[in-house]
């Protein structure tokens, strides 16, 4: 409780920089513009380091295999990463994250909160959905976590090409990140539910790979938010598709794709495909990627 009671001030000191942040923003309007033009996603924020960022993604809250495998080493906690909080206080970092989230999509700690503190029925309906499917059911069971360790990318790198494996190796050079970054889930009080949301969070990136979608950016995460929106029902997955091209970094030529071409694919496309959590992914690394993408009935998205 002492955790939350910290989280709960964090976010209020947290509002206020951002508040002061704004006023500064509508005064300088030549920066504004600035800004505008150059679609640069503000940084503010990150260099003045405030405390709720600091906790959220703390460097010391590093994901492994066993965080769900295992008995926290804390008596209290359900899992390894947990912070017990109040419905009140749900509430209240739900609508602290969403406002922070909106303002800076790459915010993935704030991003992370809303998702855990507002997706407590989606959870529950996903994991009904892996429950009831042979493989699903057995990823429940053994809680396999997907890292730097369990896909090794050197690895994966000397797969061939049209492998599972090869793809995601390729998407995650080509973007630059690594499985090992994902934020640990810390507000969900239900260890099974609280591992179906680390799972979407790491096979994130194979929705990437398997759709097609080959960059990380504004417009590729609005569009893969749809498909996980149409497949998980996670409120945090509608804010991010329905607002995210509302963002001013999103340039007017993805902005006309997004409506016309990403947007129609992955609401058709999601409510077409089998659901994505239930493949055992790291099983499938030398699996060619087309009868992965044939045995969940999922289309790639359009090539615009």
């Amino acid at each position: 409780m002492l955790g939350a009671r910290a989280l709960w001030r964090e976010t209020g000191q947290q509002l206020r920089m951002l508040r002061m942040e704004c006023l500064v923003r509508k005064i300088k309007t030549s920066n504004w513009m600035s800004f505008i033009n150059n679609r640069h996603i503000p940084a503010v924020h990150r260099t003045t380091k405030p405390v709720l960022f600091q906790t959220l993604s703390s460097v010391e809250n590093i994901n492994q295999e066993h965080d769900f495998t295992v008995n926290s080493k804390e008596g209290f906690k359900l899992y390894e990463h947990h912070i017990q909080t109040s419905f009140i206080q749900k509430a209240m970092l739900a609508a602290g994250s969403a406002f922070m989230g909106l303002y800076d999509p790459t915010r993935q700690d704030m991003i992370a909160a809303l998702g855990e503190t507002t997706g407590y029925p989606a959870l529950k309906w996903m994991h009904s959905r892996m429950l009831n499917d042979p493989v699903g059911s057995e990823i429940l069971r053994v809680k396999p976590r997907i890292t730097g360790k369990t896909a090794p990318i050197i690895e994966l790198r000397n797969l061939p090409d049209g492998t599972l494996g090869r793809e995601y190796a390729r998407f995650m050079d080509n973007n630059k990140i690594s499985a090992d970054t994902r934020t640990a889930v810390k507000f969900v009080d239900d260890k099974e539910l609280a591992y179906v949301m680390q799972r979407y969070r790491d096979v994130h990136d194979f929705v990437h790979t398997l759709s097609g979608i080959p960059t990380v950016s504004i417009a590729g995460e609005i569009a893969v938010k749809w498909f996980e929106f149409t497949q998980t029902q996670l409120p945090m997955c509608a804010l991010g598709a329905m607002f995210g091209p509302l963002n001013i970094n999103v340039t007017v030529k993805e902005r006309r794709d997004l409506l016309m071409h990403y947007i129609p694919w992955a609401v058709s496309a999601g409510l077409q495909a089998n659901f994505f959590l239930n493949v055992f992914y790291e099983k499938r690394f030398e699996d060619p990627i087309d009868s992965i993408r044939e045995e969940l009935n999922l289309i790639q998205a359009p090539k615009v």
